[in-house]
């Protein structure tokens, strides 16, 4: 029986710039934004919207499924860990990265499943959703927004969603005009970034107050906002 350290990381729910555990990162602040509930939302409306209107319905009820199928599956996770995290997991896993997880799906799902990429690019385009789940997932660590673990669960998730759309879609149409699409979303991007949804917050209020968890795992408001300290996991060799 080996014990490992996990990093002392403070878990704070966002948005975390309020908190006195936040990190002040403007530039990894502004990547992490991308990935943001208040820029998904309108996004994957125009995008769906998008696919409708070229012929491809299909696609467009792919491209729902997942995206809700996504969502439904963070929100319970979210709920579930954030009431019994602590007690499962030792801090380790409070509330699977959203961000990560949307930076994965939907700019990679995008990639992957509109913009199609044949030859030698279709292979490269396939690390598009892992790599960006990176990238976002950095900021979110680096603004102690996130544990190591909830970045990769989310990262993982993601990823999953965005390699299922293009298989699940089947062949695009063979007009298939998509790329008009890109200036409303562009748009979107242009007058919403910044913004910030607290889906996390009513998540969070809706678990601490005590609606859903067992009282094995419920824990205070208090608790919640408490750093992290080197959480213990085993791990059976």
């Amino acid at each position: 029986m080996a014990v490992m350290q996990w990093p002392s990381l403070p878990y704070c729910p966002p948005p975390c710039i309020d908190c006195n555990t936040a990190v002040s990162r403007p530039d990894m602040q502004f990547l992490t934004d991308f990935a943001d509930q208040q820029l998904m939302l309108p996004l994957s409306l125009v995008l769906t919207i998008a696919l409708v209107l070229s012929g491809w319905r299909r696609g467009a009820l792919v491209w729902v499924a997942v995206m809700v199928g996504t969502s439904g599956c963070l929100a319970v996770m979210k709920v579930v860990f954030l009431a019994c995290g602590r007690s499962w997991t030792h801090g380790a896993l409070n509330s699977p990265s959203g961000h990560t997880a949307f930076a994965a799906l939907f700019y990679g799902g995008f990639v992957l499943l509109a913009l199609r990429p044949r030859g030698p690019l279709r292979h490269a385009a396939l690390l598009v959703p892992p790599m960006l789940a990176v990238l976002v997932g950095v900021s979110r660590l680096v603004l102690h927004h996130h544990t190591p673990v909830e970045v990769l669960t989310g990262g993982l998730i993601g990823t999953v969603g965005a390699f299922l759309l293009p298989l699940l879609a089947g062949p695009p149409p063979p007009q298939f005009p998509i790329r008009w699409a890109l200036l409303p979303m562009a748009l979107i991007l242009v007058l919403l970034h910044g913004n910030r949804l607290q889906a996390e917050a009513i998540l969070r209020r809706f678990t601490i107050e005590g609606l859903w968890p067992p009282a094995s795992c419920q824990i205070s408001d208090a608790d919640a906002l408490r750093p992290v300290t080197a959480a213990t996991v085993s791990i059976n060799r």
